[in-house]
């Protein structure tokens, strides 16, 4: 009834949603909706949105706790990443093994290419991708970007 009798409106506010940048839309139907209507699962599809169907016995808080939890796993993997460079560099740094092995190691991480540079901008070690051979050369001299 909800959806059917205002389907245009309906349809802008899942356009706003996606809009304002939300990743899905989740739905506790036999709560609101006996079932998630076809046209808002073609809507969806159209925009690449996803549509949850949220079983009436799942809690807000059981929702929360689950996203909450593997938001916290992934923060947690990334600050172990992070803390595995700060033990490397130091390990490398420590054991004499250079500033070159360093920048590649960053280099590493950030999946990136790093350049280290002296106070004129000349290159001095620059730990790149194959596909960036040619981006800096030791000696050579980087101009600033505008």
């Amino acid at each position: 009834m909800f959806w059917k009798s205002r389907k245009k409106k309906n349809a802008t506010i899942i356009k706003e949603l996606i809009e304002a940048g939300c990743t899905g839309l989740g739905i506790k139907t036999k709560s609101y909706l006996k079932e998630v209507p076809e046209e808002l699962i073609e809507l969806a599809k159209e925009n690449d949105f996803p549509v949850i169907d949220i079983p009436f016995y799942y809690s807000l808080s059981d929702i929360i706790e689950v996203v909450y939890s593997r938001f916290y796993v992934l923060e947690n993997e990334k600050l172990n990443a992070k803390q595995k460079l700060l033990e490397d560099i130091s390990d490398i740094f420590f054991s004499k093994r250079g500033v070159m092995e360093m920048t590649y190691r960053i280099a590493g991480f950030l999946n990136r290419t790093v350049l280290l540079l002296d106070e004129d901008f000349r290159c001095i070690y620059a730990a790149k991708k194959m596909s960036q051979k040619d981006i800096c050369a030791k000696g050579d001299i980087l101009k600033r970007l505008k």
